[in-house]
């Protein structure tokens, strides 16, 4: 019978001493909002990209200063706007529709402080795609980025990302922009959420 009851016992001690010994990675969970413009220079009919996003990254806390994570973010609605041929911009305008997803290394002030400054290097797999009444058209590249930022400290584990502003070197422009040289830019602003996990008080 004893064996029995230590059996018992063990088992109900089990989970405590799992709860115990299991700990979360440091890592944090973003939610973002923004506004991306894709300025088509050089071309003679369009006049930029514009999209309204969401996204989200998982960031690994390698030091309390350094993060390295993965991140997602499509639009939520978006149009190309082109010109007139007198050159006046935005109009008419077509649906358009972003996807861009890659690494992320985000480099940042300490925890400490409630106003935490960051800055964010980014390798993006991008897809634009637009809508030309009957039939889409897409194209595909590669972009370098750089984003600055500023978090405000809500709590223990949550951050306001106040402001978050920065730029994509794409590696080409959409083959439908006609533009004469082969690279492009992007420019976002984002504000959003961030909630860290595992983190020690």
């Amino acid at each position: 019978m004893g064996y029995k009851k230590a059996l018992i016992s063990l088992s109900l001690l089990l989970p405590a001493l799992a709860q115990a010994q299991f700990r979360l990675p440091q890592m944090d969970v973003e939610v973002k909002f923004g506004q991306s413009i894709i300025p088509a220079s050089g071309s003679s009919t369009i006049d930029n990209t514009q999209t309204t996003n969401v996204g989200g990254a998982l960031n690994f806390h390698i030091s309390q200063h350094v993060g390295v994570g993965w991140y997602y973010q499509r639009s939520l609605s978006g149009s190309t706007k082109y010109q007139n041929n007198d050159g006046q911009s935005n109009t008419p305008s077509k649906e358009a529709q972003m996807l861009l997803t890659g690494p992320v290394l985000r480099i940042s002030t300490g925890r400490g402080s409630k106003w935490r400054p960051y800055i964010a290097l980014s390798y993006s797999k991008m897809e634009i795609v637009q809508s030309n009444g009957g039939y889409n058209v897409s194209s595909k590249t590669n972009a370098l980025g750089v984003n600055i930022g500023v978090m405000r400290r809500l709590g223990n584990r949550l951050y306001l990302n106040l402001i978050e502003v920065g730029g994509r070197l794409m590696n080409e422009l959409p083959f439908w922009y006609e533009s004469t040289g082969s690279n492009g830019g992007m420019i976002e602003a984002k504000t959003g959420l961030t909630y860290n996990f595992g983190k020690r008080k």
